[in-house]
């Protein structure tokens, strides 16, 4: 499982999908019914519109790995979950000024200019 996200993260990354804003942009082309929601076959085509070459029992496994819910459809923050990279043990250090091991609101009001 962890390999074929990788490799559709990957795919993401080469369309120049890094960020929040690209991963919306890969879930709105996938998105072909503009329901805000995948369905398995918009996810399906949508893998295939990527080259991905994976086995249909993948594809579906890889579906309902996203679809946290249950709800047989992917929601934009499931994809986003499910693709965006984690946070690099450097850039979590650099947010937790507290050194405790958790980011909170008084971390973040350190680094962070609104």
């Amino acid at each position: 499982m962890a390999d074929h996200i990788t490799e559709l993260r990957a795919k993401c990354l080469e369309r120049g999908a890094s960020g929040i804003h690209g991963i919306s942009r890969t879930f709105r082309n996938m998105d072909v019914d503009h329901s805000n929601w995948l369905s398995l076959k918009e996810f399906r085509n949508g893998i295939k519109d990527f080259g991905l070459s994976f086995p249909e029992s993948s594809v579906e496994e890889l579906f309902s790995y996203i679809d946290k819910d249950g709800q047989h459809g992917i929601l934009f923050n499931e994809f986003l979950e499910a693709l965006r990279p984690s946070m690099s043990q450097t850039r979590f250090l650099s947010l937790d000024k507290t050194g405790d091991g958790v980011i909170t609101l008084e971390d973040l009001k350190g680094c962070l200019q609104c």
